[in-house]
């Protein structure tokens, strides 16, 4: 499953992402507004570090693990196999998540 076909099935939802380009938070607003294309912030762990993230990156990403808690979705998430040959920081062949 991708992330656009999750945030799809799954509207109303409140998402906590880790993502390989660092933790996202999406509300159901601005899940909609990365439907329609546009992007969201996310950070590598600290929020005073946050950067953009385009929607053609997040949406396509694979969905790895799926927990439901606290009224919410945390995700983890990955590039697809897809997406590697485009993306030059990441390792296709190398195991878990690649931060940057």
């Amino acid at each position: 499953m991708t992330v656009k076909e999750f945030i799809t099935q799954h509207p109303n939802a409140d998402l906590y992402m880790m993502t390989p380009g660092g933790y996202v938070h999406l509300t159901p607003e601005s899940s909609q507004a990365l439907l329609e294309g546009n992007s969201t912030s996310g950070h590598p762990g600290y929020p005073e570090m946050a950067v953009e993230i385009d929607a053609e990156e997040l949406l396509p990403q694979t969905v790895h693990s799926i927990n439901f808690s606290d009224d919410s979705w945390h995700l983890l998430t990955d590039y697809s196999q897809e997406q590697c040959p485009e993306i030059a920081e990441i390792d296709c062949n190398e195991q878990g998540m690649t931060m940057y």
